[in-house]
């Protein structure tokens, strides 16, 4: 079985309600095939860069290098 690691990145606005159902017409597209994806979700967005000053954490790149795909919103 194939599996693999998803960041995910809602963003602001609607992005994170329409992130939450496209995760779902994935996981559903997977069903009964001999893959399995794990889902990441990481908290970048607009209310992050204000709370600290930059888009993501110094080792941000770093962290999504460990996955096989970005999800973005």
């Amino acid at each position: 079985m194939s599996e693999f690691q998803i960041a995910v990145v809602g963003g602001d606005g609607i992005g994170p309600e329409v992130i939450r159902s496209a995760v779902q017409v994935l996981e559903r597209a997977v069903q009964g095939e001999p893959a399995r994806l794990h889902f990441n979700d990481l908290p970048w967005s607009a209310a992050y860069y204000q709370q600290h000053g930059r888009i993501m954490p110094e080792d941000g790149w770093d962290i999504l290098q460990k996955h096989h795909a970005v999800f973005l919103g």
